[in-house]
C-alpha cells in the first residue's frame, strides 16, 4: 500500500512538471553571475534552478571556449575531468570549486542541466583571474585608505580635547588671579614698600639740597651787588 501511494504522489509530481512545460511556464536556469579571484587561490561557480520540483537527470560543467568538459553528474554517479576541480549536486544546485586557480583557467563557464521533462537548459558565467600582485596591491591601498582615514579623525578628536583642556586651564588660572586680593604681611609687598618709601625720602634730600643751593647762589648775587 505504502509503495503505490508513492508511486502514485511521482506520478502527480512528474504530471504537475509536465502540465508546466506544455502551459510555457518553465522553471528558469539562474547562476550567481560573474566572479573575479585572485591567481592560486580558489574559486566556486555556482548554478541551479529556484524550483524544487525540477528533476535532474544530468549536470555538465564545461570550459565554453573549447567546450572542455569539467565534470559531469548523473544520480548516484559524478565523474571529474580535471584534479583541480570538484562538482556537488544538491537539490536542484549545481557548484563546481576550482583550486589553485590558473591564469588559464579564465574565460567562460556553462553549465548545462538536462531536466525531465524539460529538457535542455545552458547558463554562462565568466570567470576573471587577477595576477596576485595586482589583487593584492588593490586589497593593501583599501586598508591604507581606511587606515587613514581612521587615523586622522583619531587625531582631530586628540587635538580637540588637548584644546579644550588647555582653554579650561587658562580660564581657571585667569579666574583665580582676578580674585587674589595683596597682602601686607607677605615679604614681597614688604619690599616693595621698603623701596618705595626709599626712593621717596632720596628724592626729598635731593630736592631739599638744590633749593638750598638756589638760595646761596642769589644771596651772592646780592652781596655783589651792594659791593658795588
Amino acid at each position: 500500500m505504502v509503495f503505490r501511494l508513492i508511486a502514485v504522489m511521482k506520478m502527480l509530481n512528474a504530471f504537475a512538471i509536465y502540465m508546466l512545460f506544455v502551459s510555457g511556464v518553465q522553471p528558469k536556469l539562474i547562476t550567481k553571475g560573474n566572479v573575479t579571484v585572485a591567481e592560486d587561490n580558489s574559486v566556486t561557480l555556482q548554478c541551479g534552478f529556484s524550483d524544487e520540483g525540477v528533476q535532474l537527470v544530468l549536470v555538465e560543467w564545461n570550459k565554453s571556449r573549447n567546450r572542455t568538459k569539467l565534470a559531469v553528474y548523473r544520480p548516484n554517479n559524478t565523474h571529474h575531468y580535471n584534479q583541480r576541480i570538484t562538482m556537488e549536486v544538491k537539490n536542484q544546485h549545481s557548484t563546481i570549486t576550482i583550486k589553485e586557480v590558473l591564469k588559464s583557467d579564465k574565460g567562460w563557464y556553462s553549465c548545462i542541466f538536462h531536466t525531465f521533462p524539460n529538457g535542455k537548459q545552458e547558463e554562462k558565467m565568466y570567470l576573471d583571474v587577477k595576477g596576485v600582485n595586482m589583487f593584492g596591491m588593490k586589497h593593501r591601498l583599501r586598508n591604507l585608505s581606511t587606515y587613514i582615514s581612521a587615523s586622522v579623525v583619531g587625531a582631530t578628536v586628540v587635538i580637540l580635547i588637548i584644546a579644550l583642556v588647555l582653554w579650561k586651564m587658562k580660564r581657571k588660572l585667569s579666574t583665580s588671579e582676578l580674585g587674589r586680593k595683596p597682602h601686607k604681611k607677605m615679604p614681597f609687598y614688604e619690599n616693595v614698600d621698603n623701596i618705595l618709601n626709599t626712593q621717596c625720602n632720596q628724592n626729598s634730600d635731593t630736592s631739599m639740597s638744590v633749593y638750598e643751593n638756589v638760595d646761596n647762589i642769589t644771596n651772592t648775587k646780592m652781596e655783589i651787588r651792594h659791593a658795588q
